[in-house]
């Protein structure tokens, strides 16, 4: 077809204007066809564009949600850490009143086997061996 449009002019077929008016509204229906599919286009992209809005609102909230489990496990776990140390304390304070104790029951003991022996020398009792 447009190989024959200036054979169609020189054989005085049809007007220089009349074939510039057809090709110009051969155009037009192009760029309309054109301007159609860029509005779909656009249309489609709106429409992903919405999604990912709804997606990334979504992972947003789960974010935050997650932020405040790690926030309540965080403090948790910081308050057993801090009985667990209290206990620990109080466990050690025992164990060291308790050897304080046994010192001094060692000491005691220590003292009056001594006395024991001495007493027994001073009679001149054999000691048992």
């Amino acid at each position: 077809m447009l190989s024959e449009p200036p054979q169609l002019i020189r054989d005085k077929k049809v007007e220089k204007d009349d074939l510039m008016l057809i090709l110009n509204y051969a155009l037009l229906e192009r760029l309309k066809s054109l301007d159609d599919g860029v509005k779909s286009l656009e249309k489609e992209l709106g429409k992903r564009f919405k999604s990912l809005e709804r997606e990334i609102s979504a992972l947003r909230s789960d974010v935050r949600e997650m932020h405040k489990d790690l926030k309540e496990m965080r403090r948790e776990l910081s308050e057993k850490i801090e009985n667990m140390h209290k206990d620990m304390r109080e466990r050690l304070d025992l164990i060291n009143n308790q050897l304080r104790v046994l010192n001094a029951n060692i000491a005691s003991t220590y003292e009056l086997t001594s006395k024991v022996v001495a007493m027994l020398m001073a009679k001149g009792t054999p000691l048992p061996s």
